[in-house]
């Protein structure tokens, strides 16, 4: 995504996100939000309440995931989500017995993901494909 001049990123109207099931409130500049995508744009300046009232309520948005949202908008990049012990115990292990498939006996779009997949693997000299 080209970069945006300074001033008008801080030039425009903060608007103020409230995430989550605790309410916590998140104010990001609106030009920011706005060239994420046409939809999110429409949120902010499209004429709709939220955009009117500068205040937008996402109840069912993870806290932690919008932290992450805002800090892309701000830097291009966002922090890796660790997960919890919570998650990685909930992890059952499990034992995938191999199966030899040729490609061309894959059909449909799978076939062709796996298709490209393979002359993507093919270029680089590092892999052998028999």
């Amino acid at each position: 995504m080209a970069s945006m001049p300074y001033k008008d990123i801080t030039s425009s109207p903060p608007i103020t996100f409230v995430v989550g099931p605790d309410q916590k409130e998140h104010t990001i500049h609106s030009a920011l939000v706005a060239r994420q995508s046409a939809a999110l744009n429409a949120l902010v300046n499209g004429g709709m309440k939220e955009s009117i009232e500068r205040h937008v309520v996402w109840n069912d948005v993870d806290e932690e995931v919008f932290t992450r949202f805002s800090q892309f908008v701000y830097t291009g990049d966002y922090d890796e989500a660790m997960p919890s012990k919570r998650e990685i115990e909930a992890v059952t292990p499990c034992r995938v017995t191999p199966r030899r498939l040729r490609f061309d006996q894959i059909t449909g779009e799978d076939g062709l993901i796996v298709k490209l997949i393979v002359e993507l693997l093919s270029l680089d000299s590092r892999f052998y494909l028999a």
